[in-house]
């Protein structure tokens, strides 16, 4: 009976790999789609502070003057996705 306890456990090393490989690949999905809704979600709200505060009003030129300077802040940190265009596109998304 000892002997059969040290004998090394065979393992379908294929039926493991697809097991990890299907686990791996359900999470990476599930973080996609989380990653994708936590930006539309800020993406939204950006939109909504940006509409709320700086176009509330008619003096559009006031407005568009202040989200390009925004903008460009904006860019230099964070990258292209923060373009006075994107920002439009933001406040569209919030309305």
């Amino acid at each position: 009976m000892a002997e059969n306890m040290t004998q090394p456990v065979t393992v379908n090393i294929d039926g493991l790999y697809q097991d990890i490989r299907q686990l791996i690949e359900t999470t990476q999905s599930h973080v996609a789609s989380q990653v994708n809704q936590a930006l539309a979600l800020t993406y939204w709200q950006i939109g909504k502070t940006i509409k709320t505060e700086i176009l509330h009003d008619d003096r559009s030129e006031y407005g568009q003057a202040t989200l390009k300077q925004l903008s460009q802040r904006l860019q230099q940190e964070y990258g292209k996705g923060f373009s006075y265009s994107g920002l439009i596109r933001m406040t569209k998304l919030y309305t």
